[in-house]
């Protein structure tokens, strides 16, 4: 368990920043500067960012914490955090899908798996010695090309499902 001990204290910190960052929006009074990093409308590619920007903020954290030490651990974040925005896009997408509509609670649920899936990648990424920190650029491209895409895609969103409001039909900001 001890272990474990600064995943459970993440998974907290980022259910935690996951609500704050959903309703920032609003609250900053639909700021165009924060908009990059939080959500602007209720579609899917709006809401990685309530994963991306806490998570990346919690790695920051851990960095301090225990991760100098760590070769890989950037790298760690970078691909954890992604394989939880994937499970996020496919999951949503599969079961609507199925089910032909979204609930809320349905949403929720991923939103908290995808946190214990990017949480549990990471660790195990860290503590694997196949997991190589020799992919260092590609991590830093990864990163870079995630980030203009939020940039981009926030104020000029392609008109396509994973970019449009759930509950009114648009796109973007």
């Amino acid at each position: 368990m001890r272990k474990y001990k600064l995943e459970i204290i993440g998974f907290f910190v980022l259910v935690i920043l996951g609500v704050i960052f959903h309703f920032l929006f609003d609250w900053l009074n639909q700021s165009r500067l924060i908009a990059i990093f939080v959500p602007v409308n209720e579609s899917i590619f709006e809401h990685l960012k309530v994963l991306f920007f806490p998570y990346l903020i919690w790695g920051l954290i851990r960095y301090f914490i225990d991760g100098k030490g760590e070769p890989n651990f950037i790298s760690a974040h970078i691909f954890g955090v992604l394989g939880g925005m994937f499970f996020i896009i496919t999951s949503f997408y599969t079961y609507t899908g199925i089910i032909g509509n979204h609930f809320f609670i349905i949403d929720m649920i991923i939103y908290v798996l995808s946190i214990i899936l990017t949480l549990i990648l990471t660790k195990n990424m860290i503590d694997s010695p196949e997991f190589s920190d020799n992919i260092k650029v590609l991590s830093f491209v990864t990163i870079i090309l995630i980030l203009l895409s939020f940039i981009i895609f926030t104020y000029n969103p392609p008109l396509i499902n994973l970019f449009k409001d759930q509950s009114t039909g648009n796109y973007g900001i």
